[in-house]
């Protein structure tokens, strides 16, 4: 990871192609989320949902079995939370 505050595909994990977080899952779940256009822009300058949305990623990135979260649709785009709630595996 480069740790300089920028999103990045989840520091090289797209890449590896191995385990539960493949590239293939964590580029599907930023198409899903439309997260694509936000890559390479500085995490402090992203919006109160959009980083919700990243937060979420990284939370479902190794697949876990539960999920325990608080308020995680607060200030998330209606489509997106469809696609949290319903959508995703």
């Amino acid at each position: 990871p480069r740790g300089d505050g920028f999103l990045e595909p989840f520091g090289g994990a797209m890449d590896s192609g191995q385990g539960p977080a493949t590239g293939s899952y964590i580029a599907d779940l930023m198409r899903r989320l439309r997260l694509e256009p936000q890559l390479g822009k500085p995490i402090k300058n992203l919006s109160a949902g959009t980083k919700k949305k990243v937060e979420f990623i990284a939370a479902v990135l190794h697949r876990p079995r539960v999920l325990l979260f608080d308020e995680p649709f607060e200030a998330i785009d209606p489509p997106s939370v469809l696609e949290l709630t319903c959508g995703l595996p």
